[in-house]
């Protein structure tokens, strides 16, 4: 019952790893981007609103960068 957030570092991968699990893929950047906005009380798409329970499933990791993962860790 938990919702899945596919999460990947770059637009190409993103598109890849959305067709590959037929749902919405986010590129890491405009995760964050957006998960900041919903931090500082402005709209965001139900996407990116984050839940007890929801899982962050981050595609080509090593591509990432130790500081972004960080980032996307705390916010998870």
């Amino acid at each position: 019952g938990a919702r899945l957030i596919p999460l990947a570092p770059s637009s190409r991968a993103a598109k890849v790893l959305g067709h590959d699990l037929d749902r919405r893929a986010h590129t890491l950047h405009s995760w964050l981007h957006q998960r900041h906005r919903a931090a500082d009380a402005k709209p965001v798409a139900k996407d990116y609103r984050l839940r007890p329970g929801d899982v962050v499933l981050v595609d080509e990791a090593g591509m990432a960068g130790t500081l972004l993962l960080d980032r996307i860790l705390t916010d998870a």
